[in-house]
């Protein structure tokens, strides 16, 4: 069962990816990464954006694996991304309410 407070947060991400979304067309990026995927719920929406989605997240305790064509999951460090996908182009790069925790949120940003 889903908390009264889980339901709340979807909601704003729903709404947060409808805004952010709303001047692309469906599947416009070929290759797209996903920072701090969390729960997953974001992933399910972003996919409709682009053919792959690389899901990123710190905590594999966190992360849910949806069982969704174009979408693969990697446990990995924000601060450290270049390390992991050093030869990947990434057309579009999606954070939603991650950046805040990091330490040092620069080396994030140098690395993509």
């Amino acid at each position: 069962m889903i908390s009264a407070w889980k339901k709340y947060l979807h909601k704003i991400r729903n709404e947060e990816i409808r805004i952010a979304f709303s001047l692309f067309e469906k599947k416009q990026f070929k290759c797209a990464l996903e920072l701090g995927a969390g729960d997953g719920y974001q992933s399910a929406m972003l996919i409709d954006y682009c053919d792959k989605l690389v899901c990123t997240e710190l905590n594999d305790k966190r992360l849910k694996r949806l069982n969704i064509k174009g979408i693969e999951y990697k446990i990995c460090d924000a601060e450290i991304i270049q390390s992991y996908f050093n030869d990947i182009k990434f057309d579009l790069v999606f954070s939603s309410n991650m950046f805040e925790h990091l330490p040092n949120p620069e080396n994030a940003l140098i690395g993509i």
